[in-house]
């Protein structure tokens, strides 16, 4: 990533003083690229203070100075608390804000100045620089829908690619249950008593792609869901984008695991051969795992909780499965049942 704006928290505890000074130059260096770096720190020497760009100090939780590190001691002296020359600025400053008498004056003065600087439309006390700003779109976003997709798109394919174990996961797992599948029909006949055997394994494929892919969703979906909202809550995307954007990081995938399954089951269980009837086959594996996505997807959002929805997402796939045509004749399912053919996939 290359954020505008860094937060650290005493990056330097811990650390001896060359280091130390090596770290917070190599923050100075990125604030001078344009970036925005904001770090809390705890007692830094006089070298590292005199980095510092802008500095605020804090005092029983109350603001006693924000501005230049540099006009920090000139403003202490204003207030008769002058820094003893080739002193560190910053151990004087803390002797000062932990004297009890000392910060109501300085709490009440920086107020004072605030409110000066106010009524007299003076500039603020930071130099506020001014990075390349996104109009905001119709409904309020930073940036396009083109630009959202683009980097939504771009964010889940790094993010899949940084869990390797994912993707070597549904790697086995495809080869694992295409194997298991193959060698459990691998003796499947050409005859009209093997018709059953053959609706069996179209039944059994269909159900281990459709369930895979709607069940690694659903597992993994209700993860996300609190940076989705939050993100989302700060207008940085639409929800209509990210979606979007997340069918067409994980397609890629939804083409190749599919594809290797067929590739292995299809010739293992003597399937018509034909190179087009494979590819039939294939797109309907295809077609089915986006299907199953899609549902993972609806059942993950609408539910947000990973167990929950695991639990949920059987109850509605099964009835598609019992329905499907390949455990009961459509004829003698009850009328009051039928309907549901028609939306079963």
């Amino acid at each position: 990533t290359n954020p505008y704006v860094l937060y650290l928290d005493e990056p330097t505890t811990g650390l001896d003083s060359t280091t130390a000074f090596t770290v917070i130059d190599t923050l100075r260096n990125l604030s001078d690229t344009g970036r925005t770096v904001i770090t809390t720190i705890h007692q830094p020497s006089s070298d590292i203070f005199a980095l510092f760009k802008d500095l605020v100090l804090l005092a029983e939780g109350r603001i006693v100075y924000f501005g230049k590190a540099s006009q920090s001691v000139e403003y202490f002296a204003s207030l008769g608390y002058q820094c003893p020359k080739h002193y560190n600025p910053a151990d004087y400053f803390f002797q000062v804000l932990n004297n009890p008498e000392a910060v109501p004056k300085l709490i009440s003065s920086w107020e004072e100045k605030v409110s000066s600087q106010s009524n007299g439309n003076a500039d603020t006390p930071l130099n506020v620089r001014d990075y390349p700003k996104h109009s905001r779109s119709r409904r309020g976003y930073a940036t396009g829908y083109i630009h959202q997709l683009i980097q939504t798109t771009k964010r889940n394919f790094i993010k899949t690619f940084r869990d390797p174990t994912e993707l070597r996961s549904r790697f086995g797992s495809s080869i694992f249950m295409a194997l298991l599948l193959g060698l459990t029909f691998l003796t499947m006949g050409h005859e009209q008593a093997n018709i059953q055997d053959r609706l069996g394994f179209l039944a059994m494929s269909l159900m281990l792609v459709g369930f895979g892919a709607a069940g690694l969703t659903v597992t993994l979906f209700p993860l996300e869901c609190p940076i989705i909202q939050h993100e989302y809550s700060n207008r940085m995307y639409s929800l209509f984008a990210y979606i979007v954007s997340r069918f067409l990081a994980d397609f890629p995938f939804q083409i190749i695991f599919p594809t290797l399954f067929s590739l292995i089951v299809y010739w293992m269980v003597s399937l018509n051969p034909p190179f087009y009837k494979f590819l039939i086959y294939d797109a309907a594996l295809i077609g089915l795992s986006l299907v199953g996505q899609s549902l993972g997807l609806f059942v993950g959002s609408a539910i947000g909780n990973v167990a929950v929805a695991s639990g949920v997402l059987p109850i509605i796939i099964i009835p598609f499965v019992m329905l499907g045509g390949y455990f009961i004749n459509a004829n003698t399912v009850p009328v009051y049942l039928r309907w549901l053919k028609y939306i079963s996939f």
